[in-house]
């Protein structure tokens, strides 16, 4: 993903826990190049994204994948994007992260 990309679509509001608990769908989106820049996603298990994130807004392939709403309703997706972290299900680790639809 392209960061300067997902900050200009999104926003570049810094993250917090804090923040990001109450922030609305639109709010939550103008944090997430802070999120990325600022957290070793890859490095995360499921209960440390969860535990800055809380629990999932969203649906990504499979139950067990955190998946946030993020950003303003769109075209291609009426619910926004979707903010999304596969697992490795062997080390119940982050793989990556993922932004639906595609910015572009």
């Amino acid at each position: 993903m392209d960061k300067a990309m997902n900050s200009h679509v999104l926003g570049n509001d810094e993250f917090s826990k804090e923040k990001w608990s109450t922030a609305s769908q639109l709010q939550r989106g103008k944090m997430v190049a802070s999120f990325i820049d600022s957290h070793e996603i890859t490095r995360m298990t499921v209960s440390e994204l969860r535990s800055l994130l809380g629990e999932s807004t969203a649906y990504y392939e499979y139950d067990e994948f955190p998946a946030y709403f993020i950003g303003a309703k769109n075209t291609e997706n009426e619910n926004g994007y979707i903010f999304a972290f596969p697992i490795d299900r062997k080390t119940g680790k982050i793989r990556k992260y993922v932004i639906e639809p595609p910015i572009k």
